[in-house]
């Protein structure tokens, strides 16, 4: 602001004084010339600058860890160990000579033999005695009993096995039908590892 003109382009407001080109209110500041590109030169020789586009960062989500997967139970061979060839009609026999008590040590040594054959099949033959001796873990034991025979009998590839459905129902209504039931399944299982082992056929 001033009381006499600055040169071209100031101007005189109604206060009479005079003001520069950029405080009039229709003042318009003149465009920015555009910066031109820098050209390196390597060697007086012109090259061309060109930026490698930006990929913007993109989040990934975290995937869960998965959970380890179970292989199947592969039965990989028995121990070794046969159990007692017994017959059928020895174990009623003894039974009836002994009043029973021969019935609870067959039982017990059936029971600790298909352990000691198959490892992976976990029982404890003494609690099946106790079991045993209690009117209705008694049903129970004896179809666990026929099950755990039928285990050994699939994990080494045999097609006919008992049926512990039969065998408990042996146990419930004929009682003396249970022990040759089993006793009958058990002798046929171990002479086929006898025979196996002395490299004959199986008996048809």
């Amino acid at each position: 602001m001033s009381d006499v003109s600055g040169g071209a382009g100031w101007w005189q407001a109604s206060d009479g004084k005079w003001y520069r080109p950029e405080q009039h209110p229709s003042y318009r500041p003149p465009p920015v010339p555009p910066t031109p590109p820098h050209t390196p030169h390597n060697g007086g020789a012109a090259q061309a600058v060109v930026s490698a586009p930006v990929i913007p960062a993109v989040a990934t989500k975290a995937s869960a860890p998965l959970a380890p997967v179970t292989p199947p139970r592969q039965w990989d061979g028995f121990s070794g160990f046969v159990g007692q060839d017994r017959s059928p009609a020895s174990v009623i026999g003894l039974s009836v000579v002994t009043l029973g008590i021969y019935y609870f040590v067959w039982y017990y040594q059936i029971n600790a033999e298909i352990r000691t054959h198959d490892p992976e099949i976990q029982v404890t033959p003494g609690l099946c005695v106790l079991a045993a001796l209690v009117p209705i873990a008694s049903v129970v034991s004896a179809f666990s009993t026929a099950s755990r025979i039928r285990q050994m009998q699939l994990d080494e590839g045999q097609t006919e096995t008992i049926s512990p459905v039969v065998a408990m129902l042996l146990f419930m209504f004929t009682g003396i039908g249970f022990p040759l039931y089993v006793a009958s399944e058990l002798q046929a299982h171990w002479r086929g590892h006898r025979r196996a082992s002395r490299g004959l056929a199986p008996a048809a």
